[in-house]
């Protein structure tokens, strides 16, 4: 069974958005299919571990998708 949370997949999408180019670019830094982006976007399922490693190593404020507190300035 998939937890869904409406206001991670709202601050997940928001750091997303911030990213330069497109969906594939961005799966393709983070390590994941490009199909996951919307459905991560849209609250049908949420990034695994390894996913929020790779966003992480992208530059991406995962403690900000986690818990709605910025960690970088």
């Amino acid at each position: 069974m998939k937890r869904k949370d409406p206001i991670m997949s709202e601050r997940l999408a928001e750091e997303l958005y911030k990213q330069p180019g497109t969906n594939k670019q961005i799966a393709q830094r983070i390590g994941c299919d490009p199909s996951n982006i919307s459905d991560w976007e849209n609250g049908r399922y949420m990034p695994t571990a390894y996913t929020l490693k790779g966003m992480y190593e992208a530059g991406i404020d995962v403690i900000y998708i986690l818990t709605g507190r910025r960690t970088k300035k």
